[in-house]
């Protein structure tokens, strides 16, 4: 009685059901992104070995604040699909975010294949920096994030994060 009561005064007892085949048959324009998450992963479940699926499905799920799910669609999309540096930086922001912002080692293994993939992986670099300044290597985390700046195009969405963490260390040579 009491779900009922609820039902009625918060409810739409007009709408007609709307079983979940029939939200992620629908067009994917007019889908949330919970749905196009939920069609993905059901994908995902009849067809596992699609790298690609895993490979997109990974930032999603980065952004969603999913980190395990993150870091385990970024393991399948490099099993899958092979390696690359934004796989690897992406598997290894996954692992430091469930961890709470702490680069363990396995997300530092993971950064450092990043950067021999490519050496001006920003995301890789700038993580990296982050581990030494969390190990207490504050001097050369600075002078790690003060290259990186140096490096950096003026548009690049890393410098604000750069310079953030610049003036966290205490660097008063915080360059723009």
């Amino acid at each position: 009685l009491v779900s009922w009561g609820l039902y009625v005064q918060l409810g739409s007892p007009d709408l007609p059901s709307q079983p979940l085949s029939e939200r992620l048959a629908k067009n994917p324009a007019d889908s949330s992104v919970d749905e196009l998450v939920a069609r993905a992963e059901a994908h995902l479940a009849a067809n596992p070995t699609d790298g690609r699926g895993w490979d997109v499905l990974a930032p999603v799920y980065l952004r969603m604040q999913r980190f395990s799910d993150a870091a385990g669609a970024y393991r399948n999309a490099i099993r899958l699909d092979g390696d690359s540096a934004v796989r690897q930086a992406g598997l290894g922001e996954a692992i430091a975010s469930a961890a709470g912002g702490i680069v363990s080692a396995d997300a530092q293994d993971a950064f450092e294949a990043a950067l021999k993939l490519d050496p001006a992986n920003a995301k890789a670099s700038f993580y990296l920096a982050m581990a030494l300044a969390q190990e207490g290597r504050a001097k050369e985390a600075t002078t790690a994030w003060q290259a990186m700046l140096g490096r950096l195009p003026p548009d690049s969405p890393w410098r604000g994060a750069v310079e953030q963490a610049l003036a966290k260390s205490g660097s008063s040579d915080v360059a723009s």
